[in-house]
Order: C-alpha cells, then sequence, then structure tokens
C-alpha cells in the first residue's frame, strides 16, 4: 500500500543515512523499522554493527541474540526520544 508520511526533515536525513549505511534502501528499512515497532517477525537476518574493544584479560565476552536485541530496542528508544 501507498501512503504519504510527513517527517521531520532532521529525523528523515537520519533514517536515509542509516539505510545508506546498512545497505538497503529507504523503503526496505522503514518497512523493517516499522515491522519491528509493532512486534512482527523479522523479514530478513539483521547484521548489527558492535564496537570492537579489546579485552584486558584472557575473558571472552559472550553477545546473545537476546542482548543484541535489547541493544537494538534501546537504541530505537532514544532515537525516538531524540527526534520527538
Amino acid at each position: 500500500m501507498r501512503t504519504t508520511v510527513e517527517i521531520p526533515d532532521d529525523l528523515f536525513r537520519e533514517v536515509k543515512a542509516r539505510a545508506a549505511r546498512k545497505g538497503t534502501t529507504l523503503k526496505d528499512y522503514i518497512v523493517e523499522a516499522l515491522s519491528r515497532r509493532v512486534g512482527g517477525e523479522r523479514e530478513s537476518a539483521d547484521r548489527v554493527e558492535l564496537p570492537l574493544f579489546g579485552a584486558k584479560d584472557d575473558s571472552s565476552l559472550e553477545v546473545t541474540n537476546e542482548t543484541i536485541r535489547r541493544i537494538e530496542e534501546e537504541e530505537e528508544e532514544a532515537d525516538a526520544r531524540r527526534f520527538a
């Protein structure tokens, strides 16, 4: 379905830039974000960009899908507050 939505200029630029960094179209990025926001299943496997850092000792860091989802949700909430 086609629809028209007014989006603040700064939010539009940020979303467009994120889509480009992710290597996807603006449309696909918005559809994915809306699907996640309403609790839908993800349409494709996500790649998450995590910062690289060195461990201070020989311990390893375990990152689970749940941890990644929580971080993504926190970032989305922060973005929503920033552009509200």
